[in-house]
């Protein structure tokens, strides 16, 4: 009995786990295929406003120290 039970558990962990794999590999294509329309359509990303202000206060503190 406790080896059916076993073995039950095996095969319940099995198809968990194939199907994790499957859900995951689906993820995955629609990522990709989403980043191949994006790079095709020519969408750039959009920063956060502070993060853009950012790097726009470290560019021109690079461009002072350059000159």
């Amino acid at each position: 009995m406790q080896h059916a039970a076993v073995i039950i558990m095996l095969l319940a962990s099995i198809a968990v786990l194939g199907f994790l794999v499957f859900v995951s590999y689906k993820l995955l294509r629609n990522t990709q295929a989403q980043n191949s329309a994006e790079k095709k359509s020519g969408k750039h990303y959009q920063l956060h406003p502070k993060l853009k202000q950012q790097q726009e206060q470290q560019r021109q503190s690079e461009d002072s120290q350059n000159k």
